[in-house]
């Protein structure tokens, strides 16, 4: 509880100082150039680097040039770790990652842990990947309710890498980890109680996003869903499908940007690949129902479809 508590007042203080710093001129705009800056010391420092949402195998490869705060995360099992991984890359395992809905303290301990024994700080870029499993988009959910800063998913993952023809590495991680503590602060703004879906069913300023499959759905969801199955937003290589594609796909379920966005699947893993997606197109209401299918089906009393 104390650690929470201390990590909400350091959130707090941060957010000052970042409202300073931008007073003065230092906005984020300035900090994505990554160019050097020298203070009246003589002293030459490394600017953080803020990371776009989605980037290719290009970006990783000229950000690890020059950022040594750059993290790269590979979410996978060890074998698949071992037999191959971008240089450098630290491993987390898929099963670390759970979604929370409420301000769970355990939830909170646990995933500020887990990235400190990734060696990742406040002040890291953090690029994430998988293998086609959809654990980046969760880990990157996990990261951005503690507040994160600077956290990318690289789009196409592991294949997209190896694609790009850049080095590969084999065996346990080379990174030099040095564990700090981590202090993040629970966002609940994007997170959506049982309560809020049970309001928004009859709330036609909202749309609640089921992204399971279609035979999913078709058995039984919660009512006034849409269906915008996960896979319906990459393309066949593992890749993003191009903004306006993607964009297109919400559409015609009747996704709009002027609209409050709740997503499930069911248990939440697969609903943050639709938050991120979302995000990516910059759509500023969305909102992970974590409970999910399997959370709301458990209660007798909840309605459902058909």
């Amino acid at each position: 509880m104390l650690g929470a508590i201390f990590g909400f007042i350091l959130g707090f203080l941060l957010s000052i100082l970042l409202a300073v710093l931008a007073f003065f001129g230092l906005s984020s705009a300035s900090l994505d150039t990554g160019d050097w800056s020298s203070f009246d010391s003589g002293t030459v420092v490394e600017e953080a680097s803020i990371a776009p949402l989605l980037v290719d195998p290009y970006w990783v490869n000229s950000e690890s040039a020059f950022n040594s705060n750059l993290v790269i995360a590979d979410v996978a099992t060890v074998s698949d770790f071992e037999a191959g991984h971008i240089p450098g890359a630290v491993r987390i395992d898929p099963s670390s990652i759970s979604i929370s809905s409420t301000e769970d303290i355990d939830w909170h301990s646990s995933a500020e842990t887990l990235l400190e024994d990734a060696g990742i700080s406040v002040e890291s870029t953090v690029v994430i990947y998988d293998r086609g499993t959809q654990y980046a988009a969760p880990f990157w959910w996990t990261m951005t309710r503690l507040g994160h800063g600077s956290v990318a998913v690289l789009d196409g993952g592991f294949s997209a890498w190896e694609s790009a023809g850049w080095p590969v590495e084999t065996g346990p991680s080379t990174a030099a980890i040095e564990v700090t503590f981590y202090f993040g602060w629970l966002d609940q703004s994007l997170v959506a109680s049982t309560s809020d879906v049970e309001a928004a069913i009859d709330d036609p300023t909202i749309v609640i996003v089921d992204v399971r499959t279609a035979a999913e759905y078709a058995t039984s969801h919660i009512p006034g869903a849409v269906n915008v199955p996960v896979l319906d937003l990459f393309a066949a290589d593992g890749t993003m499908l191009p903004m306006s594609e993607l964009e297109a796909v919400f559409e015609a379920a009747g996704v709009t940007p002027d609209m409050e966005i709740i997503v499930y699947c069911q248990t939440g893993i697969r609903a943050s690949n639709g938050v991120f997606a979302l995000n990516v197109l910059g759509y500023p209401d969305v909102k992970l129902y974590a409970d999910s299918w399997s959370g709301w089906s458990s209660d007798p009393t909840h309605p459902v479809e058909p």
